[in-house]
């Protein structure tokens, strides 16, 4: 059992009812102590980032020895993805970490693998898809315009409090949209960079990042702004609309 883990064992009580927040486990044990109590240096960098740029409010942590039956479902050009079982050594209800962008129920916190020293974030599984999957395989004529309509509400909320927080998404396409009970989520912000440096970074890399026909004209020519992104969700909006009976 890591240092950091037998922390939390010693007063989990008080610790768990604070949400597990890095911010936390610094209050409770010192900013140094939580640091240097992850053995893997890589790990160790990534949570020390954590503190210096302020996010230690926004993520939670899971120890590892809650996970079990670890199976791989995929992996893309940044990271790998695996299922796996949480037991907790004790009862609790989940919570969702606040975050600066708005992700309910999927993000819920991070954890560090013991074996390799890999930073791992906690999310929920979502087992029904994405919603490029639901638009060739469901009749979406047989879905009413409310259902859609809300639907895309909460898709532009995730979209507008990326916003909020100073970021565009740069990749919003409907297979970046996963179905969670009944519910779609915006997911996927690996190429997600501060809106005012979009343009310059999209500029200096000559990189189209997306999909078409998701792709905003003006990407083309180096501009990357906010509005790029909703000319993508634009494009996701058309597509369900001219999609239903209505």
């Amino acid at each position: 059992m890591s240092l950091l883990n037998q922390l939390l064992v010693q007063d989990w009580v008080l610790v768990w009812r604070q949400l597990l927040s890095f911010k936390a486990l610094a209050e409770r044990y010192g900013q140094e102590q939580v640091v240097t109590s992850v053995k893997h240096t890589r790990a160790r960098k990534v949570i020390d980032q954590i503190y210096l740029k302020g996010l230690d409010q926004y993520m939670q942590w899971f120890p590892w020895s809650w996970f079990s039956n670890m199976q791989f479902i995929g992996a893309g050009g940044f990271s790998a993805v695996y299922a796996v079982t949480m037991t907790p050594a004790y009862d609790f209800r989940p919570i969702s970490v606040q975050s600066k962008a708005f992700l309910p129920l999927l993000f819920q916190g991070i954890t560090v693998c013991e074996s390799t020293g890999d930073l791992m974030m906690v999310m929920k599984c979502s087992n029904s898809g994405n919603l490029e999957d639901h638009m060739r395989q469901l009749p979406l004529g047989d879905l009413d315009l409310k259902t859609i309509t809300g639907t895309l509400l909460r898709l532009a909320a995730n979209l507008a409090d990326l916003h909020k927080a100073g970021m565009c998404h740069r990749n919003v396409h409907p297979r970046n949209i996963v179905c969670t009970d009944s519910d779609y989520f915006l997911v996927d912000c690996r190429f997600a960079t501060p809106a005012k440096e979009s343009s310059s970074v999209t500029t200096l890399t000559k990189a189209v990042y997306g999909r078409l026909p998701y792709i905003a004209p003006e990407v083309r020519e180096g501009i990357y702004t906010e509005k790029s992104d909703v000319y993508s969700l634009g494009i996701i909006i058309w597509q369900l609309y001219a999609s239903t009976d209505t």
